[in-house]
């Protein structure tokens, strides 16, 4: 997704429900609503630090990146 879908996504919908479908989908199982609760929390602090126009709006944002060949994951990568 880009930083503008981002930031839709976050600020107008339901950001925490569209990555848990996308987890649920990739993962194959779902998570607690702890984790839930944190995606929410956290993607909403890192799009107040994305809603800059420095950035442009093209720059490429994933969300809970799998690590190839582990299980560890990267909250958010540019």
């Amino acid at each position: 997704m880009t930083k503008a879908d981002f930031l839709d996504a976050v600020f107008k919908r339901d950001i925490e429900s569209i990555i848990l479908e996308a987890f649920k989908a990739r993962v194959g199982r779902s998570t607690s609503r702890r984790e839930v609760r944190s995606w929410k929390e956290s993607l909403f602090a890192m799009a107040k630090v994305l809603n800059d126009p420095s950035i442009p709006d093209s720059c490429g944002v994933g969300v809970e990146y799998g690590i190839p060949q582990s299980s560890k994951r990267i909250d958010l990568l540019l």
